[in-house]
């Protein structure tokens, strides 16, 4: 029963901190405005049913704010606090099948644009490029296309980590838009597909 009283108390204290930084990104991206923090936020429960880890609980708070839901499957801004393994995200995590095939096809025909993006020196200086890639080249595609490295991944995540003294800062918020703000042009490049 203590514990539970912990964990109420940390998600409202999570909550507040997802609030803050919707109102914060909203000055850049209406689109959030609408957001209710509780629908952004992920559950506890682990879904151990094909896990060989059969903890109950995850041990990180998780939010994900986009236009829509976190089911939407669009590229948005992701929080993920864990002690020791703090971080911010945005991008394509497990996109359908279909929604990769659009994203890989622009990023082929588009790569001028995309590599533009991806090297931009605020972008480098905030991000890398994360994800599981395939060890060659996607069908429907050719091996000496030259955005073929980027055509690769399964999923197109950009991660900024965060220490822990960060988090605990008392501008955490203001951080977290500041960051979020340098990853619009490539969430925007991965939606309009």
């Amino acid at each position: 029963m203590r514990n539970r009283e912990y964990y109420q108390e940390s998600l409202d204290d999570f909550r507040g901190l997802v609030e803050r930084v919707i109102l914060k990104i909203a000055h850049f991206d209406e689109s959030v405005l609408d957001l209710d923090p509780k629908k952004c936020i992920f559950r506890i429960y682990r879904d151990a049913r094909f896990s060989k880890n059969r903890t109950p609980y995850k041990t990180n708070f998780g939010a994900h704010l986009i236009k829509g839901g976190r089911k939407t499957g669009h590229a948005g801004y992701y929080i993920h606090l864990e002690p020791g393994d703090c971080f911010l995200a945005g991008g394509l995590y497990h996109p359908s099948a279909d929604r990769l095939l659009r994203v890989r096809k622009k990023i082929s025909k588009q790569g001028k644009r995309f590599l533009q993006i991806i090297t931009a020196k605020t972008f480098k200086d905030n991000f890398e490029l994360w994800g599981d890639q395939l060890k060659t080249c996607p069908r429907d595609f050719s091996g000496d296309d030259p955005m073929v490295a980027y055509l690769r991944y399964k999923n197109l995540v950009i991660m900024h980590g965060v220490t822990d003294k960060r988090f605990l800062s008392t501008d955490f918020d203001t951080y977290c838009a500041a960051v979020f703000r340098v990853m619009v042009p490539f969430n925007e490049f991965m939606n309009t597909v």
